[in-house]
């Protein structure tokens, strides 16, 4: 017997489209979540997206609240640390969804292993960090910002002309054009300073994305980490995937954190986190 805990998540909705906050699997069984749509509400949604989905989306400009279960088997196992991390999206339309950026972390402690705020006990320092190759051909902006002709894109005005969805299919090369290798949406160096203490217990929980380029190995200089019970420098992320790696960090200065794959590296998928006395 286990108790299931609960937990309120209210989405409000600002952008022009509808979209959805789904839990962290396409089949909802880590954390699945309970959502009543109002008739009003559900009319709109189908004469938005269609009959199949109106129990899946919430309509602009509206606000919803997910009640979302948190059972045993959504938190930490025998071999896991005392957190772990999920992933939610939007899974409306899911491609274009996380393309459009609509993604994030979930962090589940075990009972008994988390302060009142939140933060487990055996740690001093939290840092989630989502490896992404963000697709912009596949975001829902992308031909609104053909439209626009978009300054920063040149390229664009012509694709607006020419019929972008058709051209993106089949002309990889304009699709390498508009691929972005990003920590946290940031790509270059540009993510806030990452900051720890020497000696300090910290976690770090790793993300990807779901396009096909997205399989990572997230590395280290000048630390090293427990992952996987393995004392290691670098963590395999595939598509959609999590992990968890725990940093006792005793190198003091900054540091580069970087995917290893070299098209992503020299494409921008890299920090600075800096280990100061």
């Amino acid at each position: 017997m286990y108790t299931v805990v609960t937990r309120s998540v209210v989405l409000d909705l600002c952008t022009g489209r509808p979209y959805h906050l789904a839990h962290p699997s396409s089949s909802g069984t880590e954390l699945p979540y309970s959502k009543q749509v109002p008739q009003q509400l559900r009319e709109l949604v189908q004469s938005l997206i269609g009959e199949g989905q109106a129990d899946d989306a919430v309509a602009p400009r509206q606000r919803y609240t997910y009640t979302w279960m948190v059972p045993e088997r959504a938190g930490p196992g025998p071999g896991d640390p005392s957190s772990i991390v999920w992933m939610y999206h939007s899974h409306l339309v899911e491609a274009r969804d996380i393309n459009a950026g609509l993604i994030g972390p979930i962090i589940v402690s075990a009972r008994g292993a988390a302060r009142p705020d939140g933060t487990p006990k055996d740690t001093d320092r939290e840092f989630i960090t989502d490896f992404a190759v963000f697709d912009e051909t596949e975001s829902w902006y992308f031909e609104a910002n053909a439209r626009n002709k978009r300054e920063y894109s040149p390229g664009l005005a012509y694709l607006a002309l020419s019929g972008s969805e058709n051209l993106k299919l089949t002309d990889p090369i304009l699709r390498q054009r508009y691929l972005f290798y990003s920590i946290n949406g940031l790509i270059e160096g540009n993510l806030p300073m990452l900051t720890m203490k020497k000696g300090e217990r910290v976690r770090w929980y790793l993300l990807s994305n779901s396009n096909e380029e997205d399989v990572h190995t997230a590395h280290w200089h000048g630390q090293t980490v427990i992952s996987h019970h393995m004392r290691t420098d670098m963590v395999e992320l595939g598509p959609m995937m999590m992990a968890v790696a725990d940093m006792v960090p005793d190198s003091v200065g900054t540091w580069l954190f970087h995917c290893h794959v070299n098209e992503h590296l020299k494409n921008g998928m890299q920090t600075l986190f800096t280990v100061i006395p």
